[in-house]
């Protein structure tokens, strides 16, 4: 019954709430499509990741998390978080960069658990 649910409410949401969905969603989906196709110049250390591929998984993040702020705003979820939207873009830039950058070092398969957390913790 309704019982079943209670104190489960969630009263707000932020961005961090999606930015595993984000990640792997989007900037994953982004790097392999974008890396297979159009990768030319690989990154120093084995493994095949493009620089192309982790340009697109950044842009892809960055797209992905500029679309959820607005998600917050319209949705009227976002309780004012005080920033400006350039210090929204220069954050979500900086995770997205930082998380590229951590999918491109880890070469295994474990990266769609890693780089979403990295992402959360940027």
């Amino acid at each position: 019954g309704i019982l079943d649910f209670e104190g489960w409410d969630v009263t707000t949401r932020d961005l961090g709430m999606v930015s595993g969905i984000v990640c792997v969603g989007m900037g994953d989906a982004a790097a392999s499509l974008i890396g297979r196709r159009y990768g030319r110049r690989r990154w120093l250390w084995s493994g095949g990741k493009s620089l192309e591929g982790s340009l697109a998984f950044a842009l892809a993040v960055v797209l992905g998390l500029s679309i959820a702020r607005i998600w917050l705003l319209v949705g009227g979820w976002d309780r004012d978080s005080g920033d400006p939207w350039t210090a929204t873009l220069g954050k979500a830039v900086i995770a997205a960069l930082g998380a590229s950058f951590t999918e491109a070092v880890l070469t295994g398969g474990n990266d769609n658990v890693i780089v979403p957390i990295i992402l959360w913790l940027l």
